[in-house]
């Protein structure tokens, strides 16, 4: 189990990465077997790969970088939205407006779709902590969920709810909430969030209509927590940080706040924080910070099958960091 802070350096608290080196080292789980099908990469040739693509955030890079949606080819970069500051998770939201959780400026910044790579529309500070990983419907018209990894730079961690007319004017917390990882919102405004605890235990919270106080999720069996996602089916798909130290892939239906297991624990490729369905949750990306690439699945709810890496373009010093497919998973 690696806390967030571990990796994260001088930027993050020191504190944190002081404790992970003492981190609670979880169960093991019992991996479900990979699928396979023959030429299961063309599952990737769907009309929505003929637009769009996908983004990739570096947490020591100035640039979000923009890829076509199939890259089984390795292809370079084919366009960046420059202009950020040590971006954890990034996210598309359900306009193909792409959300900056960023770091560095402590604020939430909004780059126009559904075009790749567009313009910088609208953005606002987050005056409640760092935010590392966001989700949101409709950023620029809409609220949008915030993970704060740790509220100003000590307390616990917390869910900023910001608009870009409004700002971040609420602050949920939850006192099973130490270190903030990962957020999701569903259709309706409900949210998610994925985090440690006090004890560096994983924990997943439940904020009815992205409000309250939130309540822990029952039947949430990742040993580690990790980003959060929703597929068209509705179910939450977890990803397991470091299980056995490569990471998993949990999928789980409910969790308001009872969790089902639909599918997993799936291995991964390699140890991830953050990673995006893509629109018809067909396929799903990974940023694997310790190989430096980015790898990519092909998804259903119960089966994983890996397909592929790329790395054209990513420096591993860079500490890849997050993926997120434009136009993302319909949810």
């Amino acid at each position: 189990m690696r806390p967030l802070a571990f990796l994260l350096g001088a930027v993050a608290m020191g504190t944190l990465a002081a404790c992970a080196g003492n981190g609670i080292s979880p169960s093991t789980p019992a991996f479900a077997p990979e699928y396979s099908n023959a030429g299961v990469i063309a599952a990737l040739e769907t009309p929505d790969a003929a637009k769009g693509g996908l983004y990739v955030s570096q947490f020591n890079s100035a640039s979000i970088l923009g890829y076509k949606s199939n890259n089984k080819k390795n292809g370079a970069p084919t366009c960046n939205i420059p202009g950020v500051q040590y971006l954890n998770g990034v996210a598309v939201d359900g306009k193909g407006n792409v959300i900056d959780p960023d770091g560095g400026s402590r604020s939430i910044i909004i780059f126009k779709g559904p075009g790749m790579c567009g313009a910088s529309a609208a953005s606002t500070s987050d005056p409640y902590g760092q935010p590392v990983d966001a989700a949101s419907n409709d950023a620029l018209k809409d609220k949008i969920a915030v993970a704060n990894m740790m509220d100003n730079g000590s307390k616990p961690g917390s869910v900023s709810v910001c608009t870009m007319k409004g700002g971040c004017k609420t602050n949920l917390t939850n006192s099973a909430i130490f270190e903030m990882v990962g957020v999701a919102m569903d259709k309706k405004g409900n949210c998610w969030a994925s985090a440690y605890n006090l004890q560096f235990l994983p924990t997943l919270v439940y904020f009815a209509k992205c409000k309250g106080a939130g309540v822990s999720a029952t039947g949430y069996q990742n040993t580690s927590p990790g980003g959060l996602d929703i597929d068209n089916a509705g179910n939450l798909v977890a990803i397991d940080t470091s299980a056995n130290n490569i990471g998993a892939l949990w999928v789980y239906s409910g969790c308001k706040p009872d969790c089902a297991l639909v599918g997993g624990p799936f291995a991964l490729h390699g140890e991830t924080f953050w990673g995006h369905l893509n629109e018809n949750s067909t396929a799903f990306a990974t940023a694997n910070y310790v190989a430096g690439e980015i790898d990519v699945y092909k998804y259903s709810p119960t089966a994983l099958t890996f397909l592929y890496s790329f790395t054209n373009g990513l420096t591993p010093s860079d500490s890849v960091k997050g993926a997120a497919y434009n136009p993302r998973s319909k949810e």
